[in-house]
């Protein structure tokens, strides 16, 4: 469920509840407080009894959810586009670099206002983030698979070589992956 990614037990109950989904601005109330902040992904191996959320400060804070908890969205976010520059592409004998992202935060961007994570790797993502690329290189990048660090197997390394392969008999001279270990 990837609006709700990395939740389970009481805290997806309770976040499915509210309607609520990543990035959406939401009131958790216990006996003895309120917090209001931007919810945000968990990691899949964590535990089903807590919520993040990013509070104003910018600070993230886990709130350990029970049945008397009550969660209320405040505000649903909007998904919004990014503005971008159109990319003019050379005509040159630039090398071809295929850039392939496997996940984690090197090939992600960050939505500043909910917090939230998205893949960032286009050809556009990166000429607009490097724009000294296109005196570089004719880059080809693509979204192999997106997935948090603690949960790449050998099986993701293994479609990771193969991929490698495809791209140098495609007839690439140089192939990078972005992959973030934290």
């Amino acid at each position: 469920m990837k609006k709700l990614e990395g939740y389970r037990g009481i805290s997806l109950s309770k976040l499915l509840e509210a309607n609520a989904t990543i990035g959406d601005r939401i009131k958790i109330t216990g006996k003895n407080f309120t917090y209001e902040g931007i919810l945000m992904p968990r990691a899949g191996v964590c535990d089903d009894k807590h919520i993040v959320i990013k509070l104003d400060n910018g600070y993230n804070i886990g709130v350990k959810i029970t049945r008397e908890i009550s969660i209320k969205v405040i505000e649903k976010t909007e998904k919004r586009e990014i503005q971008r520059k159109e990319i003019i592409k050379k005509e040159g004998n630039l090398p071809q670099v295929s850039i392939i992202s496997t996940g984690g935060t090197i090939a992600s961007r960050v939505d500043y206002k909910t917090g939230a994570v998205y893949p960032a790797l286009t050809a556009e993502d990166l000429y607009y983030a490097v724009p000294e690329l296109e005196e570089i290189a004719e880059i080809d990048a693509e979204i192999l698979f997106s997935i948090f660090s603690e949960n790449m197997t050998p099986k993701h390394w293994e479609k990771i070589a193969l991929k490698v392969a495809e791209k140098i008999e495609e007839g690439f001279q140089g192939v990078v992956i972005a992959r973030s270990e934290e």
